[in-house]
């Protein structure tokens, strides 16, 4: 159960509050065979002590260190570079996995495929994460068949994105795009399924991941969507996702168009919050936290697509 060999590739940039999570979450799995790639992207905190701390205790854990932060995508580049595994798993610094991760993916290998599809849930710690973790809903994989495969057809189905993929996929496909931000992952994915590779849904394997826990987190994170969404080099995704943004921003503002009229206008307003209310309730299943999360949803919107624009007039603000 052991033969097959996993690099843990984890990206960190002054992460000193949750690398030792991560780091913990992969040294607790019982399966023997795995390494710990640990790429410092030009960390100023304590974030290198804390991973050479570990690594006096450990042999299994490497650290590459670069002197000025780049990029998520550059650092699980320069860390799959040391990786000696035949499977790469990249783990975000404020993520964790699963005690059955490894094992459960294991029970799941075949040569027939060349990614593992997890499960990945939000971490809910204080209110904002919570009411954030409305916006994200149930995974759309949980209602969908252990051990199914999935190619360029049908992947759309489970999401797409995954995080765990087989050395030869991960360098036929030149890993991930460095000038992509933040939405490197789904292009990642993207490339994958072209050339022609295939992937597997594995339930019991999972992965924890932070939503912000503060209003300047969740500012900070608009901004990057909206940033991000510019520097798809994807003509047809950057398209497409600027027109989701859009009919959004124009729905949840269109009652604007009646400000004049009173009585039109909170019948306009009436009927957006209501709609957008409905569909966090179908996708919650749950009218308090819907409630809850509907303000967020509203700010976010209108967030990104402000910053969206932003960074599409002024490019040079991109890198």
């Amino acid at each position: 159960m052991n033969s097959v060999k996993f690099s843990v590739v984890i990206p960190a940039h002054n992460e000193e509050e949750v690398i030792a999570r991560a780091i913990d979450s992969v040294l607790s799995n019982g399966y023997v065979n795995k390494e710990i790639i640990i790429s410092n992207d030009g960390s100023t905190d304590k974030t290198e002590n804390i991973v050479k701390g570990y690594m006096k205790k450990k042999r299994n854990i490497k650290l590459v260190n670069h002197p000025t932060g780049t990029s998520a995508a550059a650092a699980r580049n320069r860390g799959a570079k040391k990786a000696t595994g035949e499977i790469l798993v990249f783990l975000d610094a404020d993520t964790y996995m699963n005690d059955e991760f490894f094992d459960s993916i294991m029970e799941m290998h075949t040569s027939s495929v060349d990614a593992y599809m997890t499960m990945n849930r939000p971490y809910r710690g204080n209110f904002v994460s919570k009411a954030l973790a409305g916006l994200v809903g149930p995974s759309i994989k949980r209602n969908l068949k252990d051990g199914s495969i999935y190619d360029l057809e049908n992947c759309e189905i489970a999401g797409a994105m995954f995080f765990c993929i087989s050395r030869k996929a991960f360098d036929k496909i030149n890993g991930f795009n460095e000038n992509t931000f933040y939405y490197e992952d789904n292009l990642f994915a993207k490339k994958f399924y072209e050339a022609g590779f295939k992937s597997k849904l594995v339930k019991q394997a999972k992965q924890y991941f932070e939503l912000p826990t503060s209003f300047s987190e969740f500012f900070r994170q608009c901004k990057w969507i909206g940033k991000g969404i510019n520097t798809m080099v994807d003509k047809k995704c950057r398209v497409k996702y600027s027109l989701y943004w859009l009919v959004k921003f124009g729905f949840i503002l269109s009652p604007l168009l009646f400000v004049g009229n009173m009585v039109m206008f909170t019948k306009a307003l009436i009927f957006t919050l209501v709609v957008v209310y409905i569909t966090l309730l179908w996708r919650n299943k749950n009218p308090f936290l819907s409630l809850f999360t509907l303000p967020f949803l509203y700010v976010k919107i209108i967030l990104v697509t402000i910053n969206m624009v932003r960074f599409l007039v002024l490019p040079s603000r991109r890198s």
